[in-house]
Order: C-alpha cells, then structure tokens, then sequence
C-alpha cells in the first residue's frame, strides 16, 4: 500500500502538467482581433484612429471666410486657429453704425463711401466627447481689423467736392463666439462640418485719420467714439460655420 501511495505522489505532478498543457496551447493560439493586431503592427495606424489634424478652408457667417487648422485628441479636445477676409456685408454694418453716431453730414458722407477692406485671426477650443456621433462645442476668441479710405478730390461725393487730401479709417473689434455643430470624416480622409452659434463683440477701438491737407474735423472723432459705444452693445449676433478640410494624418 506505501508502494502505492509514493507512485501516487510521484505521478500526480505529472497528470496535472499534461492535463494544464493543451489549455495553455489553446490560449497562446488564440488570435488577436484585426484592429489591435494591425494597430500593434503600424504605430502610425494608432495615431490615425484617435487623433485628427485638419487643414480646413472655413466661412463663419456673416463675420469672414478664411482658412484654419485644427487638431483634435483622443479625449475629444479640440484645438485651432485660422485667418480670414472680412467680407463687406459685415464691413458695412460696422459703417452704417458709424454713420448714424453723428450728425455731421460731411463726417457721414465720409464713412459712407470709403472703401473698406477687413481681415481676422481667431482661435478655438472646444470637445467633441463622442467621436461616433459627431457633436461637437467650440469656444472662438476672434479679431476683427477694417480698414477704410477715401481720397476725396474725384470721389464724386458733393458734401466732399471742395476739399483735397484724404482719410484713413480703422478698426479693431475683438469677438467671442460659442457654436454648437456636428462634424464627420469620409474615407478616413474629408473632414466635414456644420454649426449654429452666437457671437458678440467685447471691445473696439475706432480710429478716423486725415491726411494729405484734408481737414481734422471734430464730428469723425467724436463718431469714433460713439461707434466703439454702438458696437459694444450691439447685442448678440448668429452665426453659420461651414467647414470643408482634408486630415493631414
């Protein structure tokens, strides 16, 4: 019977080693999913399915259209920055509003028919949580900058015809701007964007120079004044943004 007994003990170490062996085969052959395996293979493929850098031209109406950048992690925050062209629908608001701060029909007459040209640069941050559905919310700080000038002599305007020299205008609005939008990304490639938001202004500073001999007259500085009033309670104004890029990863 002791004869028995040591066998046993001598034998069990091994049953139990061959008994463990075809389950640990079973394991080590088991195969790794297709997406972990080729993103274990590429390190590049990893960057690709969770980060996005984009190069987008963009329009966010009414205030510009330009062209910006963007990155967005795999936690969702986004980031960006970009450059646009102020184009004269909102130029003109900006005029109407300095035309109507005075009652000095030359200083009107001046604002209303300079030529204007603007330009802004911004940036954004924001989250976009759930990259499967879309949605995203983005925060901008913006600055507007329109230039205006008027050379007087030729400029066909009667209040104006007897004076020489010429005017510069300017002016430097800073915004904020809150959107909600949803963006998608076809063929891993095309990024694509639409949202709704709301933008205000939170400063501006007027500025009306003449140059040239043309008269300094008072009623354009004091309708500087009065604009940079005007336009910081201006109110809140919608906006559209329209996105179309290319992910450079």
């Amino acid at each position: 019977m002791e004869h028995i007994r040591t066998a046993g003990l001598v034998l069990a170490p091994v049953l139990l080693t061959l008994c463990a062996a075809p389950a640990s085969a079973d394991v080590a052959d088991t195969p790794e999913p297709i997406a972990v395996a080729a993103t274990r293979a590429d390190p590049l493929l990893a960057i690709k399915r969770h980060w996005i850098l984009s190069a987008e031209w963009v329009t966010h109406a009414p205030l510009d259209i330009g062209l910006q950048g963007g990155l967005e992690t795999p936690i969702g925050l986004r980031l960006g920055a970009g450059y646009g062209w102020v184009p004269s629908a909102f130029s003109s608001v900006i005029t109407r509003v300095a035309a109507s701060e005075t009652g000095d029909a030359q200083a009107q007459a001046i604002l209303q028919h300079s030529n204007y040209r603007g330009r802004t640069f911004w940036f954004q941050m924001g989250m976009r949580p759930f990259r499967s559905f879309g949605l995203y919310g983005d925060v901008d700080y913006a600055r507007a900058t329109v230039d205006g000038g008027l050379v007087l002599a030729g400029s066909g305007v009667a209040a104006l015809q007897d004076l020489s020299g010429s005017y510069y205008s300017r002016g430097v609005i800073d915004l904020w701007r809150v959107e909600i939008g949803i963006q998608e990304e076809f063929a891993d490639r095309v990024v694509v964007g639409l949202a709704l938001g709301l933008m205000g202004i939170i400063d501006s500073h007027t500025s009306i120079t003449p140059s040239g001999g043309a008269p300094a007259n008072p009623a354009l500085g004091q309708a500087a004044e009065r604009t940079d009033a005007a336009l910081k309670n201006y109110g809140k104004i919608p906006s559209l943004t329209l996105r179309l890029g290319v992910d450079l990863i």
